[in-house]
């Protein structure tokens, strides 16, 4: 799975010369770029006055974050966060709260809102932003699905109870465990134990959407597969089934990057993390973390000698704005763990007392925040060496 690393290299623009700001703005105006050579790729040159995908990739990850900033500190555990549109940000707490940040400046965040979720008595189970950032979903247990339109944030909050779910006669109860707007956010796909059609064996435990295909979805098993659908083959209830790699351990968690070339997976023990050629399905995955004995990885022996107790969830690519050069996830041990694909290398971000459930990456700059369980969000970002 070299392919992975050169492909990374050249969008993210690992692979062009190491040049100042100035020199590539110099450039830039010049009108005149050399040709990019990448071990995989050659980009022709671009006489155009704008940056390249992969130019803007190269100076974004010279940001990468270096200082750390609590934005809120609540008296409850905070469950999920997640980065919406037009800077603002949301976090779910452990009472059903969910909490709307903006941001006023690169240091600073601003209360927006606070709204109880109708479901006040009963827990969530999943909930997801929607692809266009113009919505957000839930599920709780009883197996019912609420949406709420973001630009409501400053009224009192409005969510929709558009899908009730019934249980089928056989099981006498239903359990929605995951759902996922589409990309062009026409469909909401939920998980549940008495679904439309039967995808795996054992329950599903993740599902994950294209980013270029609002047809393709992805599913994740406690099985050990994961499967590509397309749910253009569903018109008679019996999806086609494109494709499935068996994996050795339970998939937790699936993200794909914004070209669908490739999926990164984690385990539902936390213990392997894995990226997919979408292209070449029987080839062996790029393994990015395995806590085994005796187990070469491309990020080396600093991986291998990890704490045994520590895991890993939720791992994620980075945004398109890095040309998906990392991968990251959240540590039981409070960290978050990012792995440089093209440098084979990993960093840890930590705040010192915190431990996280969840963390987001901001899609169009260098902002990793995450909720922690003393209820702080806590937001990691370049500043100026101190």
């Amino acid at each position: 799975m070299l392919g992975l690393r050169r492909w990374i290299s050249v969008e993210s623009g690992a692979s062009l010369p190491n040049k100042s700001i100035g020199g590539m703005i110099k450039s830039r105006e010049m009108g005149k770029r050399k040709k990019q050579h990448g071990d995989y790729a050659m980009i022709a040159s671009n006489k155009n006055a704008a940056f390249t995908m992969a130019e803007k990739a190269n100076l974004a990850n010279r940001f990468f974050p270096n200082r750390d900033e609590i934005i809120s500190v609540s008296h409850c555990t905070l469950l999920r966060c997640m980065h919406l549109k037009f800077d603002r940000l949301v976090s779910l707490s452990q009472d059903n709260i969910l909490t709307f940040h903006m941001r006023k400046s690169p240091q600073h965040y601003e209360l927006l809102n606070r709204s109880d979720l109708p479901s006040a008595n009963c827990n969530v189970v999943d909930i997801t932003r929607s692809s266009m950032g113009e919505h957000l979903a839930y599920t709780t247990l009883d197996a019912n699905v609420y949406c709420f339109h973001i630009d409501r944030i400053r009224q009192a909050a409005r969510w929709n109870l558009f899908h009730t779910l019934q249980p089928i006669a056989a099981l006498r109860w239903n359990v929605c465990s995951s759902l996922c707007f589409n990309m062009d956010d026409n469909y909401l796909l939920v998980v549940e134990s008495g679904g439309r059609f039967q995808a795996h064996q054992r329950d599903i435990t993740a599902i994950s959407c294209s980013k270029v295909n609002p047809n393709i979805f992805y599913t994740g098993s406690s099985d050990g597969f994961w499967k590509v659908w397309d749910s253009r083959s569903n018109s008679n209830r019996i999806p086609v089934l494109m494709t499935a790699t068996r994996s050795s351990s339970n998939v937790a968690n699936i993200d794909s990057d914004s070209q669908d070339k490739y999926v990164v997976t984690s385990s539902t023990c936390g213990s392997r993390i894995d990226a997919w050629d979408l292209r070449f399905f029987e080839n062996q995955p790029f393994n990015i973390y395995r806590q085994e004995d005796e187990v070469t990885t491309h990020f080396g022996r600093e991986i291998e000698s990890n704490d045994k107790s520590e895991f890993l969830w939720r791992a994620r690519f980075s945004p398109q704005i890095s040309g998906h050069r990392y991968v990251y996830a959240n540590s039981s041990r409070g960290y978050i763990c990012i792995f440089d694909i093209t440098a084979g290398k990993m960093e840890k971000l930590h705040k010192q007392g915190s431990l996280l459930c969840d963390s987001t990456w901001h899609p169009d700059n260098f902002e990793i925040a995450c909720g922690t369980l003393s209820g702080a969000i806590v937001a990691y970002y370049r500043g100026e060496e101190e």
